[in-house]
Protein backbone atom coordinates (compact mmCIF):
# COMPACT_ATOMS: atom_id res chain seq x y z
CA UNK A 1 0.00 0.00 0.00
CA UNK A 2 1.39 3.39 -0.97
CA UNK A 3 0.61 6.38 1.20
CA UNK A 4 0.95 9.93 -0.01
CA UNK A 5 1.63 12.28 2.87
CA UNK A 6 2.13 16.02 2.85
CA UNK A 7 4.77 17.65 5.05
CA UNK A 8 2.25 18.32 7.85
CA UNK A 9 1.20 14.70 8.33
CA UNK A 10 4.62 13.01 8.10
CA UNK A 11 5.41 13.66 11.73
CA UNK A 12 2.13 12.04 12.79
CA UNK A 13 3.02 8.84 10.93
CA UNK A 14 6.50 8.89 12.45
CA UNK A 15 5.14 9.42 15.99
CA UNK A 16 2.61 6.61 15.60
CA UNK A 17 5.29 4.32 14.26
CA UNK A 18 7.54 5.06 17.25
CA UNK A 19 4.66 4.55 19.68
CA UNK A 20 3.78 1.26 18.01
CA UNK A 21 7.38 0.07 18.30
CA UNK A 22 7.42 0.98 22.00
CA UNK A 23 4.23 -0.97 22.68
CA UNK A 24 5.60 -3.94 20.76
CA UNK A 25 8.88 -3.84 22.71
CA UNK A 26 7.04 -3.74 26.03
CA UNK A 27 4.89 -6.71 25.03
CA UNK A 28 7.90 -8.72 23.87
CA UNK A 29 9.95 -7.99 27.00
CA UNK A 30 7.09 -8.52 29.40
CA UNK A 31 5.01 -5.84 31.01
CA UNK A 32 6.63 -6.46 34.40
CA UNK A 33 9.53 -4.21 33.27
CA UNK A 34 7.18 -1.22 33.40
CA UNK A 35 6.13 -0.31 36.97
CA UNK A 36 2.44 0.18 37.56
CA UNK A 37 1.28 -2.06 34.73
CA UNK A 38 0.02 -5.61 34.89
CA UNK A 39 2.70 -8.27 34.98
CA UNK A 40 2.72 -10.96 32.34
CA UNK A 41 3.40 -14.32 33.98
CA UNK A 42 2.00 -17.63 32.83
CA UNK A 43 -0.39 -19.07 35.37
CA UNK A 44 0.77 -22.19 37.10
CA UNK A 45 -1.74 -24.99 36.86
CA UNK A 46 -1.91 -28.70 37.58
CA UNK A 47 -1.73 -31.14 34.66
CA UNK A 48 -3.34 -34.56 34.73
CA UNK A 49 -1.57 -37.40 32.86
CA UNK A 50 -2.85 -40.91 32.20
CA UNK A 51 0.13 -43.23 31.65
CA UNK A 52 -2.12 -46.30 31.40
CA UNK A 53 -3.56 -48.12 28.42
CA UNK A 54 -7.17 -47.50 29.43
CA UNK A 55 -9.10 -44.30 30.07
CA UNK A 56 -9.56 -43.35 33.71
CA UNK A 57 -12.08 -41.20 35.50
CA UNK A 58 -11.04 -39.07 38.46
CA UNK A 59 -12.70 -36.58 40.76
CA UNK A 60 -11.20 -33.10 40.91
CA UNK A 61 -12.07 -31.02 43.98
CA UNK A 62 -11.15 -27.35 43.76
CA UNK A 63 -12.58 -24.28 45.49
CA UNK A 64 -15.14 -26.44 47.28
CA UNK A 65 -16.55 -27.77 44.00
CA UNK A 66 -16.26 -31.34 42.75
CA UNK A 67 -16.23 -32.45 39.11
CA UNK A 68 -15.56 -35.67 37.26
CA UNK A 69 -12.82 -35.72 34.61
CA UNK A 70 -12.13 -38.61 32.22
CA UNK A 71 -8.60 -38.88 30.86
CA UNK A 72 -8.07 -41.00 27.74
CA UNK A 73 -5.30 -43.60 27.70
CA UNK A 74 -1.91 -41.93 27.22
CA UNK A 75 -3.47 -38.46 27.24
CA UNK A 76 -2.66 -35.30 29.19
CA UNK A 77 -5.17 -32.72 30.30
CA UNK A 78 -3.44 -29.42 30.95
CA UNK A 79 -4.55 -26.82 33.48
CA UNK A 80 -7.00 -28.98 35.42
CA UNK A 81 -6.84 -26.62 38.40
CA UNK A 82 -4.63 -24.09 40.19
CA UNK A 83 -4.80 -26.06 43.45
CA UNK A 84 -6.97 -29.11 44.00
CA UNK A 85 -7.41 -32.61 45.34
CA UNK A 86 -7.48 -35.47 42.83
CA UNK A 87 -9.31 -38.67 43.82
CA UNK A 88 -9.22 -42.00 41.98
CA UNK A 89 -9.80 -45.61 43.05
CA UNK A 90 -9.75 -44.70 46.75
CA UNK A 91 -6.46 -42.76 46.44
CA UNK A 92 -6.35 -39.02 47.04
CA UNK A 93 -3.56 -36.51 46.34
CA UNK A 94 -3.30 -32.75 46.66
CA UNK A 95 -1.60 -30.79 43.88
CA UNK A 96 -0.96 -27.15 43.06
CA UNK A 97 1.25 -24.87 41.01
CA UNK A 98 3.27 -26.54 38.27
CA UNK A 99 2.67 -30.03 39.57
CA UNK A 100 1.69 -32.97 37.43
CA UNK A 101 -0.56 -35.77 38.64
CA UNK A 102 0.12 -39.03 36.80
CA UNK A 103 -2.46 -41.81 36.82
CA UNK A 104 -0.48 -45.07 36.90
CA UNK A 105 -2.88 -47.94 37.34
CA UNK A 106 -4.45 -47.44 40.78
CA UNK A 107 -1.69 -45.02 41.84
CA UNK A 108 -1.73 -41.23 41.77
CA UNK A 109 1.82 -39.88 41.44
CA UNK A 110 2.51 -36.19 42.06
CA UNK A 111 5.62 -34.55 40.61
CA UNK A 112 6.85 -31.01 39.99
CA UNK A 113 6.94 -27.81 41.97
CA UNK A 114 3.92 -26.97 44.14
CA UNK A 115 2.55 -23.44 44.33
CA UNK A 116 4.47 -21.16 46.67
CA UNK A 117 2.68 -20.32 49.86
CA UNK A 118 3.53 -17.43 52.12
CA UNK A 119 4.91 -18.26 55.55
CA UNK A 120 2.62 -17.45 58.49
CA UNK A 121 3.54 -14.34 60.50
Amino acid sequence: MVMLLDAGTRWKRSALSTCGRLVLAICCLGVSAVPGLLTVNPAAAVDLVNSGKESQTVTVIADGKSRTVTVAAGATIANVCDACTIKSNGASREASGDQRVTLAGSLLLVSGKPAETSAPN
